[in-house]
């Protein structure tokens, strides 16, 4: 119980101090590399994405509109235009994608 309540917590935290950064201090970042599920539904419907690239690097896509268009091509490769936004507890960036187009791979 404890254990939510730290995490909670320490979420809390990262996302106040990132409130407080200037935006024009994130890097904008070009991204090529695989779409894929993070997140599905019980009707195996996919609800969250990332872009793995080749280094093997994971960029979670965080919710705008185009990354309900990016919910479609999973397992699709993609060149990305990006801004950064953030991390997550285990280290991948948060980005939110404002411009993509299909690869062929």
């Amino acid at each position: 119980m404890s254990f939510d309540f730290i995490m909670i917590g320490f979420i809390i935290v990262i996302m106040e101090h990132d409130k407080t950064k200037n935006c024009s201090s994130k890097p904008n970042i070009n991204i090529n590399g695989l779409v894929i599920a993070m997140e599905r539904d019980k009707g195996d419907h996919v609800l969250q994405v990332a872009i793995i690239n080749d280094q093997f690097e994971k960029f979670i896509v965080s919710e705008n509109g185009i990354s309900e268009q990016l919910l479609t091509l999973t397992e699709k490769y993609v060149q990305s235009e990006c801004l950064l936004v953030g991390e997550d507890l285990f280290g991948n960036k948060i980005v939110n994608v404002y411009k993509y187009k299909l690869v062929q791979k």
